[in-house]
């Protein structure tokens, strides 16, 4: 562990004071000013489309704001957001404009606000902290199966990105969340997070919360064994100007992962603090938001390929022709070009029906995210009779938030005796 003095630890855990674009002592009051007049509006927008929900019981209970505007999708993914401020400051309100570039886009979002650490009665705050985001995240996760909500997605700031971190190390079938439920964790986000909290012990930072090192430990995904299996990719984002203790911290956690066979993956925004980090997502062509929808976009296309070769190793071709787009275009050589989604159903139901095709495989997969929106992916193909390659398979979001194929080039590059 790295020891600091009072005053090292005080300025190490104080981003504000690396910030390039304001006085320091203008940074924090000007944050809390724009993300809640932000919040407010899109909130006000929203009306009654914004529901308040309940989880957890005894102390342990806690809220959830839910955004989920009209014409969204019933089965749409689904965004959980948790607010960061040293556990301690702010609220899931004051953020609720990070909910709308994410609306727009298809997806609900989840905000579960956690009790303040200073006002648990518990002796242990952080634990109890990180087991009600446990708590609201089982809750949307089940809530997703119910739904039918392909994926869910965590993303955290500063104290949130801790929170978010402890989630992704979490053992949920001990916490008895059904392996469906579970499985529908795509990716976890950790913008500008902490991962070891001894060196906050001695620090402003603590007055409040009255960690001891022990507890500290207790809460440090860097400190604790990392997951004995893999659960989903982590990703951690930092800011350009965030303090060389937080960059120490998450190469650090990166590292571990990594050594343990996870999928972790690290990204630096230029030109961010730890505050407009956050507080530039909402723009056109924003970097941070473009690389989560990317990342969400790659996630997305995984699942819903999946989903399509089961749907075809069950002779569901209704539900495989409904992942083309209205408009789709196939070119399945030797025998043809089709083009709309009545045609290439019509091919797929000759095409089943008279070879008995089943037991597809994708291998050597290969995805290429051209936009948050336009999803490319190659493969070799096998099944019971034949195999080939994909050369091209379009995946574009449409307008109801569902990525839906384009595009689909294959080729049949041998055909197996079925006498």
């Amino acid at each position: 562990m790295i020891q600091f003095t009072r005053a090292e630890a005080d300025e190490q855990f104080n981003p504000i004071l690396w910030t390039r674009r304001m006085p320091t002592d203008d940074l924090l009051p000007k944050h809390a000013e724009l993300t809640t007049t932000r919040s407010e509006a899109y909130r006000a927008r929203l009306a009654e489309q914004l529901q308040i929900r309940t989880f957890g019981a005894d102390d342990l209970a806690g809220t959830m704001d839910v955004y989920r505007p009209e014409g969204l999708a019933e089965d749409a993914s689904i965004v959980v957001y948790i607010h960061g401020g040293w556990w301690q400051w702010f609220s899931r309100e004051q953020f609720g404009f990070l909910a709308e570039p994410f609306n727009t886009r298809g997806f609900a979002v989840v905000m579960p606000g956690y009790r303040m650490a200073q006002d648990w009665q518990s002796g242990m705050p952080m634990q109890s902290i990180v087991r009600q985001m446990e708590l609201a995240l089982a809750a949307v996760l089940e809530e997703a199966v119910i739904r039918g909500a392909p994926s869910v997605y965590v993303i955290g700031h500063s104290a949130g990105g801790h929170l978010a971190a402890m989630l992704h190390r979490t053992d949920w079938s001990a916490l008895g969340v059904p392996e469906a439920a579970r499985s529908k964790l795509r990716a976890v986000f950790s913008l500008a997070g902490l991962f070891d909290l001894r060196p906050l012990v001695d620090s402003y930072v603590n007055d409040e919360i009255k960690m001891t090192i022990a507890d500290a430990e207790r809460v440090s995904p860097h400190v604790l064994p990392a997951p004995a299996t893999a659960t989903c990719p982590l990703h951690l984002v930092l800011p350009e100007y965030d303090t060389p203790e937080f960059f120490r911290q998450t190469k650090a956690y990166q590292e571990k992962l990594l050594r343990a066979g996870h999928v972790c993956h690290l990204h630096v925004v230029d030109e961010r603090d730890h505050l407009d980090l956050i507080e530039r997502m909402t723009e056109d062509g924003d970097p941070l938001l473009t690389t989560i929808l990317s990342q969400m976009a790659r996630a997305e296309v995984e699942e819903t390929s999946r989903r399509w070769i089961s749907s075809f190793n069950a002779g569901n071709v209704s539900v495989c022709a409904e992942g083309y787009a209205d408009h789709a275009r196939m070119r399945a050589m030797p025998m043809g070009e089709f083009s709309g989604r009545e045609s290439i159903e019509a091919f797929w139901r000759e095409f089943v029906s008279s070879t008995g095709a089943a037991d597809l495989v994708y291998s050597n997969v290969r995805i290429n995210v051209e936009t948050a929106d336009r999803v490319r992916l190659s493969a070799e193909w096998r099944m019971n009779v034949g195999r080939g390659i994909i050369t091209n398979e379009l995946w574009v979001r449409q307008t109801d938030g569902v990525f839906r194929l384009e595009e689909d080039d294959f080729v049949v590059q041998e055909r197996f005796s079925t006498a």
